[in-house]
């Protein structure tokens, strides 16, 4: 696992039933989407959005190069899946100065994503 981005998030409730405190209704703020990433063998990097609302969300995706421990002056392409097509939103550049990201803008369905704006 490598460290997720940092995404600012609109929160919204989730209700439950806890069947091991008798049946009781519970409920509680979580944030509209879930991150983490992973660095697979070869070198890349997948972060993973997860939409828990049933609506779209539209966020900032900061990409920090050296927090995801990605090269300087290399070029990366950005691309999305829902598990069954991919599609390319970007190619760039990482900035040639340590500590820049790249900052995209998404609009994401619950469970898969939409495009980047």
């Amino acid at each position: 696992m490598a460290v997720p981005p940092q995404l600012t998030m609109p929160a919204t409730t989730v209700s439950w039933i806890d069947f091991q405190h008798n049946n009781a209704q519970r409920s509680s703020q979580y944030p509209s989407v879930f991150e983490s990433a992973w660095r697979a063998s070869d070198g890349s990097i997948g972060i993973v959005l997860t939409n828990i609302v049933p609506t779209g969300v539209t966020f900032s995706l900061p990409v920090t190069y050296a927090r995801l421990r990605l090269l300087t002056g290399a070029a990366y392409t950005v691309q999305t899946t829902d598990g069954t097509t991919t599609a390319t939103l970007d190619c760039c550049r990482a900035p040639e100065k340590s500590g820049a990201a790249l900052d995209a803008k998404c609009e994401m369905q619950r469970g898969a994503w939409v495009r980047g704006i």
